[in-house]
């Protein structure tokens, strides 16, 4: 699949998917989009998974690449207050997340990660944690696809206690809607 997309037909497409929700040619180029991932979130994990089996051999590694019906979701949320996130600037369309035993693992490879030039951290949300509870730390990186391009991959890294928060609290969320 190579790029027939700007980066300002993809802009479009988020747009459009968000105004008139079935719009055809938008879905094709998120497709494209979401698609053009998966090379890059493949080396992403690779790396990732190296460096963690080394430091915790009952981590609990996982990948994923966000569902279109959640990208269109995020978009939607972004204009109604008023944000307009673009979709070729989404972070997390590709996503690793490493759940660790406990902290000193977690600081462990977060030290080790911090000097990968892969990847930058983008929010602690353990040293504070956020206003609801939610601990974790997220990190994003970028990562070359099959066509030499950049792709972003959001990795988030937490402890087996504070993945079990995140999850409960994620289901609870869900039963309130």
């Amino acid at each position: 699949m190579s790029s027939n997309y700007s980066k300002k037909d993809i802009a479009r497409a988020g747009k459009k998917l968000v105004e008139e929700k079935e719009h055809s040619k938008s879905l094709d180029i998120l497709s494209y989009w979401r698609a053009s991932h998966t090379v890059a979130l493949n080396k992403a994990f690779e790396s990732i998974e190296e460096i963690t089996k080394n430091i915790d051999k009952s981590a609990v590694l996982a990948k994923r690449l966000k569902e279109n019906a959640s990208i269109i979701h995020k978009l939607d949320i972004s204009r109604n207050a008023g944000n307009r996130m673009l979709l070729h600037r989404m972070q997390d369309i590709g996503g690793c997340r490493v759940i660790l035993s406990n902290m000193k693992k977690l600081n462990e490879l977060v030290y080790i990660i911090e000097k990968d030039a892969n990847f930058k951290i983008r929010d602690n949300y353990i040293n504070p944690p956020r206003s609801d509870g939610y601990r974790s730390i997220h990190f994003i990186g970028k990562f070359i696809n099959e066509h030499g391009e950049d792709r972003i991959i959001e990795l988030q890294v937490r402890t087996k206690d504070q993945h079990a928060w995140s999850t409960t609290a994620e289901k609870e969320r869900k039963i309130v809607k």
